[in-house]
């Protein structure tokens, strides 16, 4: 329950069932009210005698609660604060400066009190689009089809309006007068939403309001854009008076950017099933249960989000690119809260991104897989010297290792080649190479050893410089014979 630059104020004999009741200005009780909820203001909390809170009360504006009060969360309030008489179960924490009365007894603490944000309402639908003017007046009982533009709603009562089936209804304005009117949600068991759709204000009066054939609370929005200029008060969009015998009932989220809203006025009873949020202020009157099952004003964002890989010892660049207007926020599943973390490890990221701007905060999850590959290694700069001898009388022979001759230890999935030399000697496919130099020529001979890696780390090389010496050559075996003639 929002109401905005007016207030919400809650009657006597009211309860309100889970949810927040907020408000940017105003939230106060006039009478005794059970509040099973928490209560957000950005201005002052007011709460009369006999009241029960047993959620937060978070007051940017001060804070007043008069006896008998019973609260059982935390309060945190910036500015002065007063509590008649009651128990608090949790701790009240305030701004160092502030005039403080509370009963003994209490915990309270000199801090820095935390005061949510208020929601930030969704944008009106544009109505512009419809022209209600000069169409049918419905007064009496009738099905009505969705995807229709209809005028203006006024029963007299005994009246039953069936809205048959999800999607799109438009009115000029709504009216019912008198006891026994109805309204019938019937969902004919179709998975969608129903959108009712008012341009003026809309004043139900004792109206029984339920869905049927497999809808729920959660999947019917009633906007009216009216600012109450056909009400009492000149200020109420929406109106549902109490009801006697069973009372009234609605199921279903109100929201009237315009106007106020008015709950529960006169003798009787009225129950509501779903939520109200008001950019102008909510009145509660008397003997109305309220239990909070909003609507989802969501529309899940588009979200791309890649499966990244990078080299080891490096990083990568995690984007959640986000298609929508909305007003987000990241939460990763390494604790990360920017759309675009940087990552080193590798795993799977998950992404909870939540739009803020909605009063149903939506939210959706994505994940990402980031690889992480090894790196390339042909090892170290490498060297040998062998002798050219093709009678094989030399020792060590002709032949030399690659593999062996390189600097460190490589990875075995390389393949040399020949880069420079005198002569082209044959280099066989692998990694453990051996060359013969028998026929080369003297020189230099510079070998690469290459090891291919995946795109993101590229190849790593290294060479073998063999240096070729000639053999030496003492000519061939001789003989000769000599007398010793002295």
């Amino acid at each position: 329950m929002y109401g905005g630059s007016i207030g919400v104020t809650i009657g006597s004999s009211n309860t309100i069932n889970e949810g927040s009741v907020g408000s940017d200005v105003l939230v106060q009780s006039t009478g005794n009210a059970q509040i099973n909820s928490n209560i957000y203001s950005q201005g002052l909390v007011d709460l009369a005698n006999s009241n029960e809170v047993s959620g937060m009360i978070a007051a940017g504006g001060g804070l007043n609660i008069g006896s008998s009060a019973v609260l059982g969360g935390n309060i945190d309030v910036i500015g002065n604060v007063y509590i008649g008489g009651g128990v608090l179960t949790g701790t009240l924490t305030y701004l160092d400066g502030a005039n403080i009365s509370v009963p003994a007894g209490f915990t309270i603490v000199n801090g820095s009190p935390q005061i949510p944000a208020s929601p930030i309402l969704p944008t009106p639908t544009d109505l512009t689009i419809y022209n209600t003017t000069g169409l049918e007046v419905i007064n009496s009982s009738v099905p009505l089809q969705p995807g229709k533009v209809y005028g203006d709603i006024i029963l007299k009562g005994k009246s039953k309006i069936t809205f048959s089936g999800p999607g799109v209804y438009v009115f000029n304005s709504i009216t019912a007068r008198g006891n026994n009117n109805s309204f019938v949600f019937d969902f004919m068991n179709d998975p969608g939403n129903i959108y009712i759709y008012v341009k003026g204000d809309v004043d139900v009066g004792k109206l029984s309001a339920q869905p049927t054939n497999g809808g729920d609370a959660t999947r019917i929005l009633l906007e009216t854009q009216g600012f109450g200029s056909t009400s009492k008060s000149g200020n109420d969009a929406f109106s549902i008076a109490n009801g006697n015998g069973g009372g009234s009932k609605w199921q279903g989220t109100v929201y009237a950017p315009n106007g106020s809203i008015n709950i529960g006025s006169g003798t009787g009873s009225t129950s509501m099933t779903g939520a109200l949020y008001s950019g102008n202020g909510i009145l509660i009157n008397s003997g109305v249960t309220l239990f909070h099952s909003p609507f989802n004003f969501c529309l899940p964002p588009e979200v791309t989000l890649d499966n990244i890989s990078f080299c080891e010892d490096g990083s990568g660049q995690l984007n959640a690119i986000v298609t929508g207007s909305g007003t987000y926020e990241y939460l990763w599943s390494n604790g990360a809260y920017i759309r675009n973390p940087i990552v080193t490890v590798a795993g799977t990221y998950t992404v909870t991104i939540t739009d803020i701007s909605v009063p149903v905060a939506c939210s959706i999850t994505k994940s990402a897989t980031v690889t992480v590959h090894d790196a390339p290694d042909a090892g170290l700069l490498g060297s040998a010297e062998v002798c050219n001898d093709t009678s094989g009388s030399i020792d060590p022979a002709n032949t030399i290792s690659l593999w062996g001759s390189l600097g460190r230890q490589a990875d075995i999935d390389g393949s040399w080649v020949q880069t420079s030399g005198a002569t082209d000697l044959t280099v066989a496919a692998g990694n453990e190479v051996t060359v013969d130099f028998a026929s080369a020529e003297a020189g230099d001979y510079v070998f690469t050893y290459t090891v291919t890696g995946e795109s993101e780390c590229g190849n790593s090389t290294a060479t073998v410089t063999v240096t070729v010496h000639d053999a030496p050559d003492a000519g061939l075996l001789g003989s000769a014979e000599v007398c010793n003639d002295t």
